[in-house]
């Protein structure tokens, strides 16, 4: 976007499907855990942080839960 000089310009994303997939980021591990987030969760960093040990190894921390729903 920079370097196009488009880092100020506004845009609309009319496509539906695009705009659904922008709506939650996905994450799968490697032992096939799938984790979907809303990405207003996503953006707020006191409520979801990924944490990288110094061997590489990641842990997903998410806060303040109200409620859990298992489906």
């Amino acid at each position: 976007m920079e370097q196009y000089d488009l880092q100020y310009d506004n845009f609309t994303v009319t496509n539906e499907s695009t705009v659904k997939k922008l709506e939650k980021q996905v994450m799968v591990t490697d032992s096939g855990i799938e984790i979907s987030i809303p990405m207003e969760t996503y953006n707020k960093l006191a409520n979801f942080e990924v944490q990288t040990d110094v061997t590489g190894k990641s842990t997903i921390i998410i806060r303040n839960i109200d409620n859990l729903v298992l489906k």
